[in-house]
């Protein structure tokens, strides 16, 4: 557990928190090349290129399932303040 220098304020829940920092956002990441080039022209690429345009895509992957993750622990906690909201 972190240590904190002032309390925490129970009055505060995450639907407070999230209302007074404009709600949660999250990029909108599209991939398109990849899915043309591999679908169409893939014998014109190099193995480099190819090679980044998946990993931007993995972790593209990888990056909304944790938004989902931590979309799912928001919705689930947004009535709860202080100790019991981490």
């Amino acid at each position: 557990m972190v240590e904190r220098s002032e309390p925490i304020n129970t009055e505060l829940t995450l639907f407070k928190l999230l209302t007074k920092f404009g709600g949660f956002q999250s990029p909108t990441i599209k991939n398109i090349s990849l899915r043309f080039f591999v679908n169409n022209k893939a014998e014109l690429l190099e193995y480099n290129t190819i090679s980044q345009l998946l990993d931007m895509e993995s972790k593209a992957d990888f990056l909304h399932e944790k938004i989902d993750s931590l979309t799912n622990f928001i919705y689930g906690n947004l009535d709860k303040s202080g100790e019991d909201a981490f």
